[in-house]
């Protein structure tokens, strides 16, 4: 058999072993995924009492407001040199981990990871307008993709672990295993099979062990009980949809048309 064959017969070799050594990766992501973002949530947890401690002395003591804008424009200023070294992570970085996917952009995953992970810390800490969600699935694709590359995977192998990374960094940002699940197949993989199934169930499901184990099982967004609606007031839920639904319209359509101003 020549060398061509030889390559040919290894490779089909090594996808017949795809879905089983796909286990284990997705494992190794979840786990992976799911102690950066345990770290990231107790680092901001921490650092958050301590801003809102400091707006609510703020709002007794005038003195500090000037102090309060000095250290946002410092911190500003911080991310905005973090987002000029490196672009990638601009925004909520999930396109970002879409345009990985379909090979339309590439990225150094450890600069990425790194700049990320700090630079969320200082928007989320100071209030800035930037929630969880976007770092916690871009950091976990980074992770995925940064495990692919140490372990020498195949192109396709890849794409599966930084689909399950970014399953598991929201999984492990908000306790939601299944919404990461959901969430990467719709919005980052686009598209659906077993392997890529079941490789970002077990990466979600380790992540999400792993976070409950630091945080208890209680949700990352939780609700007290809430009494039911009376049936006489579904009249305005209807109302509410429709009102929603039209917003949404205008503001999609608002902000296409605001990037084609721009990009002119």
């Amino acid at each position: 058999m020549d060398k061509k064959g030889d390559r040919v017969y290894n490779m089909l070799k090594r996808l017949e072993n795809l879905k089983y050594k796909l286990i284990l990766d997705s494992l190794l992501v979840g786990a992976s995924v799911g102690f950066v973002i345990v770290f990231h949530r107790i680092i901001l947890s921490s650092l958050s009492h301590k801003f809102t401690n400091f707006y609510e002395k703020a709002s007794s003591n005038y003195l500090l407001i000037p102090i309060i804008f000095s250290v946002l424009i410092l911190l500003g200023y911080i991310v905005g040199k973090m987002v000029k070294k490196e672009p990638m992570i601009s925004g909520s970085g999930i396109p970002q981990v879409t345009g990985v996917l379909t090979r339309n952009l590439k990225q150094n995953w450890f600069s990425v990871l790194f700049y990320k992970f700090v630079g969320g810390l200082i928007c989320l800490v100071a209030g800035l307008s930037l929630g969880r969600e976007g770092p916690s699935v871009q950091m976990g694709a980074c992770i995925g993709e940064g495990i692919s590359e140490k372990t020498n995977k195949l192109d396709n192998e890849k794409k599966y672990l930084i689909t399950s990374g970014s399953s598991a960094g929201l999984s492990a940002a908000f306790n939601a295993p299944i919404s990461g699940v959901m969430f990467s197949l719709e919005e980052t993989h686009k598209n659906f099979s077993p392997l890529v199934l079941v490789s970002a169930m077990i990466a979600s499901l380790t992540a999400d062990f792993i976070s409950k184990n630091f945080f208890g099982l209680t949700p990352s967004l939780y609700f007290p009980k809430l009494n039911s609606l009376p049936l006489k007031y579904y009249w305005g839920l209807i109302l509410l949809g429709i009102i929603i639904g039209i917003s949404g319209v205008i503001y999609c359509k608002g902000l296409l048309k605001h990037k084609t101003y721009t990009q002119k």
